[in-house]
Parts: structure tokens; C-alpha cells; sequence
């Protein structure tokens, strides 16, 4: 496998001046807007807070009662604080620009969501995650991608926007097994104890055991893999976290991102450290496998979630049984999404609630009160008997469908987020009843990734599909349990 050498010429520059293109003025708009958007808060701010803060000091004289003289000093702290973190953010992306130039790279001002979501599987995040000054190119069949990752956890809000500077190289001749390495932590040893994850530490190298949590789904490949020199070498670097995972090594500082100083060292850091990793891995393919693994703990909750996880073989045999089939539990909990009991519940109570309400307000003489409480009874025996009678379509769709094969084309993303899970969209080619069809299967979570590997491989995907109603279809992916370890 060829080396990528970042102190080497890695191919012609961009043309010139490409470099430099922060100097256009259309690059200075992000900085007047920063300006422009902090002044304008800042001095609403000064109205509201700094003048009734401050406007009783007597050393501010009359001023100190106009509401004006508030609103320039407010609107004056704001846009320096605009302005700074503008040109702050203006400069990173001129040294990005300047690198892609120097090493033959590809710059992008955001990354497309496809490598997003690829390292949002890789890393085991389950919000909002995208990719900003991006650089991008291949050497030799050898992927690579720089840049920040900006990770926004389910739930929160826009202000608790989390950026990390990342690395990612990926080579169809490479294999990792599957693997995370991330500094020590008080909180993550004491939930790793709970769920029963491994802690793989070497008694030759105390150092990097005391300074990093490393686990695996295979502990003992994992321990092939971190030979006494890759050790030595991560032993001298805390604070990162690598990823590991088939043919992709992902290489990050955890909630740190470099700045425009220090952009070209992190890309230096991150390169010495996949050439580490390549050569480990490069040694553990001519070892001798590991002794398999013992068991887990009975008791932990990954083993008993492994136990109730649902394996594409399960799923198989479950198709191929001749309709109408009995659905094991797994696979029906699994693809309804749940319980209906606990659905029941929540809208029972909701219609309870509504009924007492328009009771109340009937016994009351209330008729305002007596009308929303008929609205909520309404709305929540009609919002219920929907999700009945789309679980009944479900179940009907397990039991009674014709078992087909599909084809996935591509794989899209949308801006839709359910329970805090982003929405995909899979165009499937396939044929029922000697008609061929094309559909739009909405995907979620692992299920994304799995799809995606069946289109970049061109592979068959197992289906059944509605006799009464062929488009809709149910992919035998959908019905497997993916359970990754990321810790």
C-alpha cells in the first residue's frame, strides 16, 4: 500500500491565488454578519440588563438614564465579540484553503452528508452530525478526509454545538477489527463497569492503560493489534480518540478543535498516527488468530441485549416460512417499534384527562373548559386508532406478504428527524407478481448503514411486499438487530 506523506509534494498546487480567496470580499460577509448579529443582540442587552445594572452609578451622570448611551456600549461589546470570533473563523478557513492548496487536497466549506453520516456510524453518535472545512482527496486508493466534525446531541439546541477537529483514512486493504480508544474518565469507567465493557489494558504499558480506555468487540484481536510499538507511540500523545472498523481508521480530538495555527500540525499528528495503525495492522494479518474470547459476565446488559438481538439468519428462515407465519416476538417488537400496550397507555391517559376536563366544565357551566377537553378526547381516540390500524398494516405485512428480492440504488438523506434519529430514504428496485416496482423505503440508525453496504456491493436485499398493495414492502434488513459497541 502506498504511503501519504503530508511533507512530501503530494501533486500539482491549486491555481494560484486559490489560496487566498479569503481576501474576496464575499468571504468577508460571515464576518459582518457575526458583527452585524452580536452588536444587534449586544445592544439589546445593553437596554435591558447593563442600563438597569449600572445606569444608578452615579460616575455615569446623566448618561447613565439613556437608554441610548446603553444601547451603543451593549452593541459596542457585542460586535468586538462578533468581529473576533468572525476573523477568528475567517482565518481557520484561509489555512484550510491554503493546506488543500499545499497538499493537492480538495477544500469544501462543508463536507457532503454522506461522509457525515459515515462517521456518525463509525463514532456511535445519535444526533445531528455534519462536516465543516473539509479537506478531501486520495492517494493511491488511500481515502482521506480533514476537517471539523460539528456534533449537536439529540435534544439540545443549536447553543450546545459540540466541534472536534477529525481525520478519517480509509483503503480497501485495510482491516481493523473493531475498535474504541478514547481518553481515561471517571464517568466513562463507572458506565462501562454497568453495561460490561472491557477495559483492555496491557500490564507492559501502565502509561497508556492509566491514560486511555481502549475496547473492542474482540478483545483479544483488539490486544493483537496494539503491539508494544504502537503503544509506545500513543503512550507519548494523550487526549486522543481513534476509531476503528473494517477498512476506515477515524482519528479525533475529543470537543477540541484546532485552530488556524494549528491546523497543519494536527493534520501531521493524525497522518504519523494511521501510518502507526497501518503498520500494526499490517503485522497482526500475519499473526496467528486470537484464542476466542471468554464469556461476558451473564449479568451485563450487553450480553443481554446481544441475547435479544435478531441476526440476519433469523430473519432469513423467517422468510422463507411459508405464509401466513407465526412472527417470533423479537422481530415483531422490533419493526413496530414497540410496545402497543405502552402507546395504549399514554393515550388512555390523554382521553381520561380530556373526559375529565369536559366533564368539569359540563358540571361547572364552563363551556370554554367542556370544549377542550372534548378536543383532547377527540384527538387522542383519533391519533390512536391511526397508529391501531398502521400496526395492524405492519403485522398484516409480516404475516401475509410475498417474499421478493430488491435491489438498492443509492441511499439519500432528508431533512426529516424522528425521535431524534435522522430520516433516510432507500430508491429499491424489485418485482412483485412479475411487475417490477421501484420504492422509497424510509431507513434509520444502523439500518442506513447496512443499506448502504448492499448498494455499494450490488448485493440482493430480501423483501416481502403487500399482495393487495405491492409498493409497500418491508426490507429484511429493517428486521435485523444491530447492536455495535461504542463506548
Amino acid at each position: 500500500m502506498a504511503h501519504y506523506s503530508p511533507s512530501s509534494p503530494t501533486g500539482p498546487p491549486s491555481p494560484s491565488g486559490t489560496a487566498d480567496r479569503g481576501t474576496d470580499p464575499a468571504w468577508l460577509l460571515p464576518v459582518l454578519g457575526h458583527t452585524l448579529g452580536a452588536a444587534a443582540v449586544g445592544g439589546i442587552l445593553g437596554a435591558l440588563v447593563l442600563r438597569n445594572l449600572l445606569g444608578g452609578f452615579d460616575w455615569f451622570g446623566a448618561w447613565g438614564q439613556a437608554t441610548w448611551f446603553w444601547v451603543l456600549i451593549g452593541a459596542a461589546l457585542g460586535g468586538t465579540s462578533g468581529l473576533t470570533r468572525g476573523l477568528r473563523l475567517l482565518r481557520r478557513k484561509q489555512q484550510a484553503r491554503r493546506l488543500a492548496a499545499q497538499r493537492a487536497l480538495a477544500y469544501a466549506e462543508h463536507g457532503d452528508s454522506d461522509s457525515a453520516q459515515r462517521l456518525k456510524t463509525i463514532l456511535g453518535r445519535d444526533g445531528f452530525v455534519s462536516l465543516e472545512n473539509v479537506l478531501s482527496g486520495e492517494r493511491d486508493g488511500l481515502k482521506l478526509l480533514f476537517g471539523d466534525l460539528v456534533y449537536i446531541p439529540t435534544g439540545s439546541k443549536n447553543s450546545n454545538r459540540q466541534v472536534s477537529s477529525i481525520a478519517s483514512f480509509q483503503h480497501p486493504e485495510l482491516s481493523f477489527p473493531r475498535f474504541t480508544m478514547r481518553p481515561e474518565g471517571s464517568l466513562l469507567n463507572m458506565m462501562a463497569g454497568i453495561v460490561g465493557v472491557e477495559d483492555i489494558d496491557f500490564d507492559s504499558h501502565p502509561e497508556f492503560s492509566r491514560r486511555y480506555h481502549l475496547s473492542g468487540q474482540e478483545p483479544e484481536t483488539v490486544r493483537q493489534l496494539f503491539q508494544p510499538r504502537l503503544l509506545d507511540f500513543l503512550e507519548q500523545r494523550p487526549g486522543w480518540q481513534v476509531r476503528g472498523e473494517k477498512n476506515c481508521l477515524v482519528i479525533l480530538k475529543p470537543r477540541q478543535a484546532a485552530g488556524a495555527e494549528g491546523m497543519e500540525a494536527f493534520m501531521d499528528e493524525a497522518q504519523a498516527m494511521f501510518s502507526e495503525f497501518e503498520q500494526a495492522t499490517r503485522t497482526r494479518a500475519r499473526m496467528a488468530p486470537p484464542l476466542p474470547r471468554p464469556s461476558s459476565p451473564a449479568g451485563s446488559l450487553i450480553e443481554l441485549a446481544r441475547r435479544q438481538a435478531i441476526s440476519p439468519d433469523e430473519v432469513e428462515q423467517f422468510l422463507q416460512s411459508t405464509a401466513p407465519r407465526e412472527v417470533p416476538r423479537r422481530i415483531l417488537f422490533q419493526y413496530l417499534n414497540g410496545s402497543i400496550w405502552v402507546i395504549a397507555l399514554l393515550f388512555g391517559f390523554l382521553v381520561v384527562l380530556g373526559g375529565c376536563l369536559a366533564a368539569g366544565g359540563y358540571a361547572g357551566g364552563e363551556p370554554a373548559l367542556m370544549l377542550v377537553g372534548s378536543v383532547i378526547v377527540a384527538v387522542a381516540l383519533s391519533v390512536l386508532a391511526w397508529i391501531v390500524h398502521r400496526r395492524q398494516r405492519k403485522f398484516q405485512l409480516l404475516t401475509l406478504g410475498c417474499r421478493s428480492e430488491g435491489r438498492i440504488e443509492r441511499v439519500d438523506a432528508t431533512q426529516v428527524a424522528v425521535n431524534g434519529q435522522q430520516r433516510y430514504l432507500a430508491l429499491v428496485h424489485y418485482h412483485a407478481d412479475g411487475l417490477p416496482y421501484s420504492v422509497k423505503v424510509p431507513l434509520y440508525g444502523c439500518h442506513v448503514e447496512l443499506a448502504r453496504d448492499a448498494a455499494d456491493e450490488s448485493r440482493g436485499v430480501p423483501l416481502l411486499y403487500d399482495p393487495g398493495s405491492p409498493r409497500r414492502v418491508v426490507l429484511s434488513l429493517q428486521l435485523v438487530t444491530q447492536f455495535p459497541l461504542r463506548m
